[in-house]
């Protein structure tokens, strides 16, 4: 049971530690990576939102900014694991969101918003 306790505290420092985290794997025998992205902060604009579609840029701590791109596939909840939707990312929101690289931005695969 302490294992899977200091598992998570583990993963909890580095998700905290590093604001934004790339990882990349290679398949045996592919030349291909997958790049995944995990990152934080305080969305700086209401996102922009057609639909489950949009986009907003969201401010890490380090003051840098990056893009989130919203999809029909990313999972939007609230930190008390409520569903939302891109129409509920509003400016001054904190955020944590998982995803890709994607031309410009993170394309999110699942977002937190709240505190």
């Amino acid at each position: 049971m302490s294992h899977l306790r200091t598992r998570h505290s583990i993963g909890a420092i580095l998700a905290g530690a590093l604001p934004l985290l790339s990882l990349g794997h290679w398949g045996c025998g592919d030349n291909g990576s997958i790049s995944v992205h995990f990152t934080s902060g305080t969305v700086s604009e209401t996102a922009r939102c057609s639909g489950n579609r949009g986009e907003f840029p969201l401010r890490q701590s380090d003051g840098l900014e990056v893009i989130i791109i919203v999809t029909d596939e990313t999972t939007i909840v609230r930190a008390n694991f409520n569903a939302a939707t891109c129409s509920d990312i509003v400016a001054g929101t904190q955020a944590s969101v998982r995803g890709s690289n994607q031309s410009g931005g993170i394309q999110a695969t699942e977002i937190e918003i709240g505190s």
